[in-house]
Protein backbone atom coordinates (compact mmCIF):
# COMPACT_ATOMS: atom_id res chain seq x y z
CA UNK A 1 0.00 0.00 0.00
CA UNK A 2 2.82 2.41 0.83
CA UNK A 3 4.54 2.02 -2.54
CA UNK A 4 1.22 2.63 -4.31
CA UNK A 5 0.80 5.91 -2.40
CA UNK A 6 4.30 6.96 -3.41
CA UNK A 7 3.74 6.15 -7.09
CA UNK A 8 0.34 7.86 -7.21
CA UNK A 9 1.62 10.86 -5.27
CA UNK A 10 4.46 11.48 -7.68
CA UNK A 11 2.49 11.01 -10.90
CA UNK A 12 2.91 14.62 -12.10
CA UNK A 13 6.68 14.47 -11.51
CA UNK A 14 6.83 11.23 -13.47
CA UNK A 15 4.74 12.45 -16.37
CA UNK A 16 6.61 15.77 -16.51
CA UNK A 17 10.03 14.13 -16.61
CA UNK A 18 9.20 11.24 -18.96
CA UNK A 19 6.52 12.47 -21.35
CA UNK A 20 5.51 16.11 -20.64
CA UNK A 21 3.67 16.55 -23.93
CA UNK A 22 0.83 14.52 -22.41
CA UNK A 23 0.19 17.36 -19.98
CA UNK A 24 -0.40 19.77 -22.88
CA UNK A 25 -3.29 17.73 -24.29
CA UNK A 26 -6.75 18.59 -22.99
CA UNK A 27 -7.89 14.99 -23.51
CA UNK A 28 -5.28 13.83 -21.00
CA UNK A 29 -4.95 16.85 -18.70
CA UNK A 30 -8.54 17.17 -17.46
CA UNK A 31 -9.19 13.45 -16.72
CA UNK A 32 -5.84 13.40 -14.93
CA UNK A 33 -6.91 16.44 -12.91
CA UNK A 34 -10.14 14.71 -11.90
CA UNK A 35 -8.10 11.66 -10.87
CA UNK A 36 -5.63 13.79 -8.91
CA UNK A 37 -8.44 15.69 -7.20
CA UNK A 38 -9.97 12.34 -6.20
CA UNK A 39 -6.58 11.34 -4.78
CA UNK A 40 -6.50 14.62 -2.87
CA UNK A 41 -9.92 13.93 -1.33
CA UNK A 42 -8.97 10.32 -0.55
CA UNK A 43 -5.78 11.52 1.13
CA UNK A 44 -7.76 13.87 3.35
CA UNK A 45 -10.32 11.19 4.18
CA UNK A 46 -7.64 8.65 5.08
CA UNK A 47 -5.92 11.23 7.25
CA UNK A 48 -9.18 12.28 8.92
CA UNK A 49 -10.22 8.74 9.80
CA UNK A 50 -6.69 7.69 10.79
CA UNK A 51 -6.41 4.83 8.32
CA UNK A 52 -2.90 3.71 7.36
CA UNK A 53 0.41 5.49 7.74
CA UNK A 54 -0.09 9.29 7.71
CA UNK A 55 3.29 9.89 6.04
CA UNK A 56 2.27 7.91 2.99
CA UNK A 57 -1.32 9.10 2.82
CA UNK A 58 -0.12 12.70 2.74
CA UNK A 59 1.65 11.85 -0.53
CA UNK A 60 -1.78 11.45 -2.15
CA UNK A 61 -2.39 15.18 -1.65
CA UNK A 62 0.61 16.25 -3.75
CA UNK A 63 -0.46 15.82 -7.43
CA UNK A 64 -3.54 18.09 -7.47
CA UNK A 65 -1.70 21.27 -6.33
CA UNK A 66 1.20 20.41 -8.65
CA UNK A 67 -1.14 20.06 -11.60
CA UNK A 68 -2.79 23.40 -10.76
CA UNK A 69 0.68 24.96 -10.62
CA UNK A 70 1.52 23.44 -14.00
CA UNK A 71 -1.73 24.80 -15.46
CA UNK A 72 -0.97 28.30 -14.16
CA UNK A 73 2.54 28.19 -15.65
CA UNK A 74 1.15 26.88 -18.94
CA UNK A 75 -1.31 29.79 -19.15
CA UNK A 76 1.50 32.23 -18.28
CA UNK A 77 3.60 30.77 -21.08
CA UNK A 78 0.75 31.16 -23.57
CA UNK A 79 0.21 34.75 -22.51
CA UNK A 80 3.90 35.68 -22.60
CA UNK A 81 4.95 33.90 -25.80
CA UNK A 82 1.65 33.65 -27.75
CA UNK A 83 2.13 29.94 -28.38
CA UNK A 84 2.16 26.62 -26.63
CA UNK A 85 5.11 25.67 -24.52
CA UNK A 86 7.46 23.10 -25.99
CA UNK A 87 9.36 20.39 -24.19
CA UNK A 88 12.89 21.74 -24.47
CA UNK A 89 14.30 21.03 -21.04
CA UNK A 90 16.83 18.52 -22.41
CA UNK A 91 17.71 20.65 -25.45
CA UNK A 92 20.74 22.92 -25.31
CA UNK A 93 19.70 25.36 -28.07
CA UNK A 94 19.99 28.95 -26.79
CA UNK A 95 16.80 30.10 -28.55
CA UNK A 96 14.78 27.64 -26.47
CA UNK A 97 15.96 29.11 -23.18
CA UNK A 98 12.59 30.63 -22.26
CA UNK A 99 10.89 27.22 -22.46
CA UNK A 100 13.64 25.61 -20.38
CA UNK A 101 13.30 28.41 -17.86
CA UNK A 102 9.59 27.67 -17.43
CA UNK A 103 10.37 23.98 -17.00
CA UNK A 104 12.92 24.85 -14.35
CA UNK A 105 10.44 27.15 -12.60
CA UNK A 106 7.88 24.35 -12.51
CA UNK A 107 10.36 21.87 -11.07
CA UNK A 108 11.49 24.32 -8.39
CA UNK A 109 7.98 25.54 -7.49
CA UNK A 110 6.51 22.03 -7.42
CA UNK A 111 8.59 21.40 -4.31
CA UNK A 112 6.29 23.80 -2.43
CA UNK A 113 3.09 21.67 -2.68
CA UNK A 114 5.15 18.59 -1.88
CA UNK A 115 6.55 20.16 1.26
CA UNK A 116 3.16 21.54 2.34
CA UNK A 117 1.53 18.13 1.92
CA UNK A 118 4.25 16.37 3.86
CA UNK A 119 3.88 18.67 6.86
CA UNK A 120 0.05 18.42 6.62
CA UNK A 121 -0.71 22.04 5.76
CA UNK A 122 -2.41 21.33 2.42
Amino acid sequence: MNIICVILGLNIYGIFTVKPELLYRKQFFFPLFVFNFALYVIGHLLEHFGIGNPKYESLLKIPAPQQVLFFILLIACKILFWRDRKDTFRSMAPRKLKHRTLSFIFIVLSVIPTRLALINIV
